[in-house]
């Protein structure tokens, strides 16, 4: 039994969390509104757009969890009620608009992260054929179960907040007056939310193999350039065209591995904070209908984690906004620094006379390259052969790392 002290709890908590969600939903909204007005061409990619629908929906079962108690009936018996049955049916539908919408999204968004890890030369660029039912999907089915809640008169007084309830509470059958069908709701809106979950659960265990095997990848390709940068200079061209392909793909391969794990930390965060949220209120629902009781510490944090999808996802989104914003900077840094110093060299290149040397004198000059997703600043210039003041009787090798070759061609006695 609850007693009046923990009901008061219970309808104050929901207004705390559920204000810091919606001011983190809102926080999201705007500066995705920001981003998309600061691009020249006005238009949004498709995690914008699934984060901002995930977004409002999320503000709008934020705000019925800010409302909590008070569009309840007066005669309900809950804490701070002053409101009657419309008002108890109008949140109840806006509630199971929000929250069904949200978790919904979220599925959206795993697959976004899905495509987005197994395509990364698309650069979150969704065929507009597929992401169209990543939005249709979640805002049909949030429609459709909140609107049949109306006609059924679904939405009652459901402890701090109005939902698919029976009326008079405790009902059961012809006893209800309202709400006769809300044990058959509940159970199909906990079959969608955790289809969602699941969705996001498959989401997560493929996103964790694209990772894995990228890192695989990458780590094998750098052993093999770090074989080759210690085993010095080979007077074989098909040893030195093979070390130039070779380390050019270890700098493709190993700028695509940092963006690959921040992806896969997004997600993995994302849904993270989707658990935190339903894990609480599933399994309050299920002791209610299994065992008929109430747990009071399931209540206290079902009304502390509930509520809170909104703030979590804020958190986790600007602080992606500030990881790049980092990365970003230091990539400038890095770019700049890159291209004043391919400069110098070509100046320095351009007063040497030049002349086609033998293919047995040609040497790479190699680079580790930026570890960053926008590689494609550096071109093509990486790993090119390079070629110096070379006549028939001296031959001036260019090595790796900068170190000078000997003025003997390869081959002979000496060098042997």
């Amino acid at each position: 039994m609850v007693s009046s002290m923990q009901r008061k709890v219970l309808a104050i908590l929901p207004k705390c969390t559920g204000g810091l969600s919606l001011v983190g939903s809102s926080c999201i909204v705007y500066d995705l509104v920001q981003q998309i007005r600061s691009k020249p061409s006005g238009s949004a990619n498709s995690f914008q757009r699934i984060m901002l629908g995930l977004s409002c929906f999320d503000m709008i079962c934020s705000f019925c969890n800010v409302l909590s108690t008070w569009p309840s009936p007066e005669d309900s018996g809950t804490f701070m009620a002053v409101g009657n049955t419309q008002t108890c049916t109008a949140q109840g539908f806006f509630n199971e608009l929000g929250n069904l919408g949200a978790v919904t999204y979220s599925a959206s968004l795993s697959l976004q992260y899905v495509w987005q890890m197994t395509s990364p030369g698309l650069r979150n660029r969704l065929p507009p054929q597929h992401e169209v039912w990543l939005h249709i999907v979640p805002i049909t089915l949030a429609v459709i179960m909140a609107v049949l809640g109306l006609p059924l008169t679904l939405y009652n007084n459901s402890g701090w907040i109005c939902w698919y309830a029976p009326y008079p509470k405790g009902c059961q059958g012809d006893e209800c007056t309202r709400g006769q069908l809300a044990g058959l709701f509940r159970w199909i809106h906990y079959a969608i939310v955790w289809g969602a979950i699941f969705t996001v659960t498959v989401s997560m265990y493929l996103i964790f193999r694209v990772v894995r095997s990228t890192e695989k990848r990458a780590n094998m390709i750098r052993s093999a350039t770090s074989t080759v940068r210690s085993s010095g200079h080979s007077g074989d061209f098909m040893d030195e065209a093979k070390t130039s392909v070779s380390v050019h793909n270890s700098n493709s391969t190993s700028s695509s591995s940092p963006r690959t794990k921040r992806v896969a930390t997004q997600a993995f965060l994302y849904i993270g904070g989707l658990y935190l949220t339903w894990i609480f209120t599933t399994l309050t629902r299920i002791f209610q209908t299994a065992q008929g009781v109430t747990h009071l510490e399931l209540l206290i944090l079902m009304a502390l984690f509930f509520p809170m999808q909104g703030c979590f996802n804020a958190l986790i989104y600007f602080r992606s906004q500030r990881n790049r914003n980092q990365h970003n900077s230091r990539f400038s840094a890095t770019s700049r620094a890159a291209k004043t110093t391919q400069f110098k060299s070509s100046a320095s290149q351009a007063q040497q006379p030049f002349s086609v040397v033998p293919p047995m004198s040609v040497a790479s000059s190699c680079d580790d390259g930026d570890e960053d997703d926008d590689d494609e600043e550096f071109g093509e210039e990486l790993g090119q052969p390079t070629f110096h003041n070379n006549t028939h009787e001296s031959r001036e090798m260019t090595l790796p790392d900068g170190q000078e070759g000997s003025n003997e061609l390869p081959g002979n006695d000496e060098t042997e």
